[in-house]
């Protein structure tokens, strides 16, 4: 008897076995990249980044998807990376004509105006992160995928971060955010010199590289509690009591 031929697995069964993978073979990863590419709809741009940072870190294959999607890693770049301060005043007005609520800069307040204002800035800053974390969890998917996730600029703004001080975009007053893109460059730069990728990018900073990351560890370094410190202090005998001459010193004066 003739052996049945298997029948090909269907796009829901996938689903059922395996969503993450059953979207990125439904050629989810293109379409993401549409919607940041064509349709800039700004209010959804770090929903689209933290997707794809699920998808790179689901499995080697899917990390493969995003870091090879054409123009993806360019986009991201150009829109959350780029060394200019992330604006997404402009970005969100070619998709918001049809969803968000219009509202002439006449008909708003001096405040509503800085409110809109404050959003669309801290927006970015999140999506920065959120590009960064994407960045980290390609690299760490394999040496191929990580020559591809750091290309376009990629790695040397990455190193920007880490070494010049106004490279960042923020302000004085935001030094939390600052702290953090340092911490995901650090990891992009210690993976990438893993695999010995962007040698001389990396060997031409060396110097200030070391010493930013000497200061960020110092910066994520756990402090010890007070009260552990002080405990501390009095076990430690001081060292004049560990000291004969002082002891005898001290006999003589009573006597």
């Amino acid at each position: 008897e003739e052996e049945e031929e298997e029948e090909p697995e269907t796009d829901a069964a996938f689903a059922r076995r395996d969503l993450v993978g059953a979207l990125v073979h439904m050629d989810l990863v293109p379409r993401l990249r549409y919607l940041l590419e064509v349709f800039q709809l700004h209010t959804c741009f770090r929903s689209i980044l933290e997707l794809l940072v699920r998808l790179a870190r689901h499995s080697r294959r899917s990390a493969v998807a995003v870091a090879t999607c054409p123009r993806l890693m360019s986009v991201i770049y150009r829109f959350f990376l780029a060394p200019e301060k992330p604006n997404f005043a402009a970005a969100g007005s070619a998709g918001s004509a049809g969803s968000e609520h219009r509202t002439t800069t006449a008909e708003m307040t001096a405040r509503e105006e800085a409110e809109l204002e404050a959003s669309r800035r801290q927006a970015a800053l999140s999506c920065r992160t959120s590009a960064l974390e994407l960045v980290v969890a390609l690299c760490q998917a394999g040496r191929h995928v990580a020559a591809e996730a750091t290309a376009h600029g990629i790695m040397e703004q990455v190193c920007a971060l880490l070494v010049l001080p106004n490279a960042h975009g923020l302000p004085e007053t935001q030094p939390g955010e600052r702290w953090v893109w340092r911490w995901l460059a650090l990891r992009v730069w210690r993976v990438c010199a893993g695999y010995g990728l962007h040698c001389g990018i990396l060997l031409s900073q060396h110097p200030l590289l070391v010493e930013q990351m000497r200061a960020v560890v110092a910066k994520w370094q756990p402090q010890p509690r007070q009260d552990e410190v002080e405990h501390q202090q009095q076990k430690e005998p001081s060292p004049a009591q560990g000291d004969p001459q002082h002891h005898h010193q001290q006999q003589q004066q009573q006597q």
